[in-house]
């Protein structure tokens, strides 16, 4: 067996901490749930979809591995911003931008 001692980020533990902190009505935040009266142009009848990251899902996943990332000892740690605004966001900004 070789080693590498590649770091790991367990994003699978670290989301479903984050989910299951939200709660049930709480995560929806998180993934596709729209309705007609929401007017999203991509899903005109509404969706329902637990398994896709909303903006604020993907967001949300992309500052747990900033965390992570900031904790360990990689070059690109120290690139990592100690306020991240843009993906701790409560709203969405209604496009993959980030300002």
């Amino acid at each position: 067996m070789v080693t590498t001692n590649t770091p790991l980020i367990d994003l699978e533990a670290r989301s479903l901490d984050l989910v299951s902190s939200a709660g049930e009505a709480g995560s929806t935040k998180y993934y596709l749930h729209y309705t007609p009266a929401d007017k999203v142009a991509a899903f005109p009848n509404g969706i329902a979809d637990d398994t896709h990251f909303s903006e604020l899902g993907a967001r949300a996943m992309a500052n747990l591995v900033a965390q992570e990332l900031k904790g360990l000892k990689v070059p690109v740690a120290e690139k990592v911003l100690a306020e991240r605004p843009d993906l701790t966001r409560t709203r969405p900004l209604g496009s993959a931008a980030c300002h």
